[in-house]
């Protein structure tokens, strides 16, 4: 108590007196740190209902709470005890304080509203969901938090352009164009990729592709041959006593492993541009690149399989009898862009396939420019 720490006096006095009610010393101490307590509140509410420090209303709220739990202490304690308090009744005190709050919240969410701007009106929507929090139901609060949001709501429309001198199929641009707001998981931003005529857009997003460059496709060929020495049954041979004995016949058997990579990849670069809608004026610009490679490793042999090391032979052979799915295996690893398919021969992909994997690691990359630029909206 002596060191301000009211409530952990009480804590200590309330276990004390459960057990010893008749503890006078002890009851002084409550007493004491109690009204020392429910003082300092009293006066940080007074504080908080002049008004100061607007940002923690709430705070009221919360202070009459700690009132009542603090309360509940001593009414919990033997009649010997409570005889020597006071007690109020906090549930209409919080009651009141929780409108009185709400009120103020939803004034000043009021006064958001009337400056007319998107910024405002977000703030708005902040303090009028504080206000239903603290109170709910006060007022039109639901529909002004509608309200709010409505207006505090930016519509883009999002849509890609071909700018290159590379002819692409339309599906390409559709694709490149199909992001939503739920892809985004942004607050504030309604995004169309479709234009709607009844909506008055605030901001246009353009993925304007300037770029695109396929690859060749390209086949490297390693050569190595393997030879191995191994025992083909036994031979009878005579000694120099000229008995017969049979040998390990011993001969050489070879076998060439043919290495094949095959790549080919595509690059697609432009840049990802925001523009106010109605005076088209470019508000925002950054480059987007993307190159997306196929890689495919396979190995096939020929010649006396009994010639591969047993790694080989594993990479090799096994595989090469087992080869009976038609399907290739192809993953993507969209950190790096690359598509990769080892230990079995697949076709190249062909460019629009290519293209159709580098518009998702597009789509992507503009999807984290709109996330990290969402104060544009």
């Amino acid at each position: 108590m002596e060191q301000g720490q009211f409530d952990q006096a009480i804590d200590k006095s309330v276990n004390k007196l459960e057990n010893n009610p008749g503890n006078s010393d002890e009851l002084e101490v409550l007493k004491k740190a109690y009204n020392l307590a429910n003082m300092s509140d009293s006066t940080r509410i007074a504080h908080m209902e002049l008004g100061e420090n607007e940002g923690r209303l709430n705070e009221v709220v919360e202070l009459y709470a700690q009132m009542d739990r603090r309360q509940d202490k001593i009414q919990a304690l033997p009649s010997q005890v409570r005889n020597h308090f006071e007690f109020v009744n906090y549930d209409s005190i919080i009651t009141e304080a929780k409108y009185t709050t709400a009120d103020k919240l939803y004034r000043r969410g009021l006064e958001f509203m009337e400056r007319g701007d998107k910024k405002s009106y977000r703030k708005a929507w902040a303090e009028f969901n504080r206000a239903s929090e603290i109170y709910p139901g006060y007022e039109d609060v639901d529909q002004k938090i509608e309200e709010a949001r409505r207006l505090g709501t930016s519509h883009a429309l999002f849509v890609a352009e071909n700018n290159s001198e590379v002819e692409v199929p339309d599906y390409f641009t559709t694709e490149l164009s199909r992001i939503t707001a739920q892809d985004l998981n942004v607050r504030w931003l309604d995004l169309d990729s479709i234009e709607n005529e009844n909506i008055s857009y605030d901001q246009l997003v353009v993925l304007n592709v300037t770029n695109i460059i396929f690859s060749p496709e390209s086949v490297d060929r390693q050569r190595n041959r393997q030879l191995k020495e191994i025992q083909d049954g036994f031979i009878e041979k005579r000694d120099s006593l000229g008995n017969i004995k049979r040998v390990p016949n011993m001969i050489t058997v070879n076998a060439t492993v043919l290495n094949v990579t095959k790549t080919k990849s595509a690059f697609i670069d432009g840049s990802l541009n925001v523009y106010e809608f109605t005076t088209n004026q470019l508000i925002h610009t950054e480059s987007l690149s993307e190159e997306i490679m196929f890689e495919n490793r396979f190995s096939e042999f020929y010649g006396d399989d009994r010639a591969l090391s047993s790694r080989t032979r594993e990479s090799t052979f096994d595989l090469q009898r087992e080869r009976t799915d038609a399907k290739p295996r192809i993953t993507i690893n969209d950190s790096r862009g690359m598509i990769i398919e080892d230990r079995k021969e697949v076709p190249f992909p062909t460019n629009e396939q290519l293209l159709l994997y580098s518009a998702d690691l597009l789509k992507e990359r503009a999807r984290s420019v709109i996330r990290d630029e969402r104060n544009l909206f």
